[in-house]
């Protein structure tokens, strides 16, 4: 359920792919234990350039966009 007015539902924010695997790939860049979005529209996310994530150990992850001022954790 998405509880912002106006936002994306959880269907069009998950699953990301910054956050599944922790090798680069075509807009995503990885340093200091976590991947960092250079290029969202490369990337195909849904985001910021700048955001930062990490895809963690038993499904767990996070994603940390300072431009739009926000932080996830699943």
């Amino acid at each position: 359920m998405n509880h912002l007015p106006g936002g994306p539902g959880p269907d069009q924010i998950w699953p990301r792919p910054a956050c599944s695997r922790q090798t680069a790939y075509a807009g995503v860049g990885f340093g200091l234990g976590f991947s960092v979005a250079q290029s969202p529209a490369r990337a195909q996310i849904l985001g910021s350039a700048g955001e930062f994530a990490w895809g963690g150990a038993a499904s767990t992850a996070f994603w940390i966009d300072p431009a739009e001022d926000l932080i996830v954790t699943s």
